[in-house]
């Protein structure tokens, strides 16, 4: 994380007063569990992607020094690591990570903290850029708009302080435009919420993030704070749809500080159904930890599901048999269906469970008792 913006003070209040002016800050605890979203995303991504593509980008938009005061590795050192340190390795081609950061005293830092790393190996190529991301991004899409050019597979990682210097919907919108092109966004709801009420942050809102006072008026008119938060996420969603011109698809995870008020979502835009459901299967492994809490915004419910709760499983298969009750479905397509229209992550134990309590009275196409391969058909009471 890296990069001042507005909502940086209320920020620093929200976690107890860290100083992010140093050069070097204490890292706190909802960091390092956005960071094991992304260190176990990226290390299921790299593979998945090299299988068909010669080239993979890595783009850390607000990247920092590299690591925190207490030694703790930032974002650029744990993107280097999950494809350095993985298993398959040898099977990657490609890789370029591009670290964004626009302060002089991080960049040297970071290039200092990868130069700490070794020689790596020939087909990764890193470079650290010191500038603002919306600006050396936009010459990089500009000029590949220009050339007719496409972008390669690329995770982007916008990770700001505030809710500015992100470029919006414009910059994010353009990357989304391109096949294989995903977007993990720190999207400063709590801060953004509270910023609306005052005409000059407002107008700084608006700006940014292409919203219209219409817009505006919707999300602060709403008396549920969790309804504003949904409204905030869907005017970001339907922004980036239309520049990007893509039927998105996209998960947020909420971020609460220490009274318990939202801090900001952690936003992730895909066209592709697979990087959903790994998406997913890294955030429930982070929210079994209590820091973070699914946001239950695509079931059109208004509660947070904690994944901290074992109990879901059960929340789950109720909602399984309310939807497909005296059907007859393919396996992929009851699964297709949890992935994406509910905040759920898949598993064969629901359906299990809904065998077990006569709610499913026969599976077509199986080998055996409790197996549900993808081409088989269920039958529901």
């Amino acid at each position: 994380m890296g990069g001042a913006g507005h909502g940086l003070e209320e920020l620093q209040v929200q976690l107890h007063m860290v100083d992010f002016n140093e050069t070097l800050w204490e890292i706190d605890e909802h960091t390092k569990a956005k960071h094991t979203i992304l260190d176990k995303y990226l290390k299921a991504w790299f593979p998945i992607l090299s299988k068909k593509s010669s080239t993979l980008v890595y783009i850390d938009g607000f990247a920092g020094p590299g690591e925190y005061k207490g030694g703790e590795p930032g974002s650029p050192i744990i993107a280097l690591k999950a494809a350095l340190e993985h298993k398959h390795k040898d099977k990657f081609k490609k890789i370029a990570f591009w670290f964004i950061e626009c302060r002089d005293d991080r960049c040297e830092h970071l290039r200092n903290k990868i130069a700490s790393l070794g020689d790596l190996p020939s087909n990764f190529h890193v470079e650290v850029t010191c500038g603002r991301f919306d600006e050396e991004l936009s010459k990089i899409l500009d000029e590949l708009e220009r050339e007719g050019a496409s972008l390669n597979p690329t995770f982007c990682f916008v990770d700001p302080f505030g809710y500015t210097e992100t470029g919006g919907p414009k910059i994010l919108g353009k990357i989304l435009k391109f096949p294989k092109c995903e977007v993990l966004l720190t999207y400063m709801v709590g801060f953004m919420d509270r910023g609306a009420y005052d005409p000059d942050k407002c107008k700084t809102i608006c700006r940014e993030w292409d919203f219209s006072e219409e817009d505006i008026n919707k999300i602060i008119n709403t008396k549920s704070m969790e309804s504003r938060e949904m409204q905030w996420i869907d005017a970001l969603k339907n922004k980036l749809i239309k520049a990007s011109g893509s039927d998105l698809r996209h998960l947020a995870f909420c971020v609460k500080g220490y009274n318990n008020r939202t801090l900001y979502y952690l936003v992730y835009f895909t066209k592709h159904i697979k990087g959903i459901e790994v998406m997913k299967e890294a955030m429930f492994k982070t929210g079994k930890t209590g820091q973070y809490k699914f946001s239950d915004y695509n079931f059109k419910q208004t509660n947070l599901l904690d994944y901290s709760n074992e109990l879901w499983q059960n929340e789950c298969a109720d909602i399984i048999y309310e939807h497909f009750r005296g059907s007859i479905q393919k396996t992929e397509d009851v699964k297709n269906w949890v992935i994406l229209e509910t905040p759920y992550i898949w598993r064969s134990g629901i359906l299990i469970k809904l065998e077990e309590e006569g709610k499913i009275t026969r599976v077509i196409g199986r080998p055996r008792r409790f197996t549900y391969p993808d081409n088989a058909y269920i039958e529901f009471k």
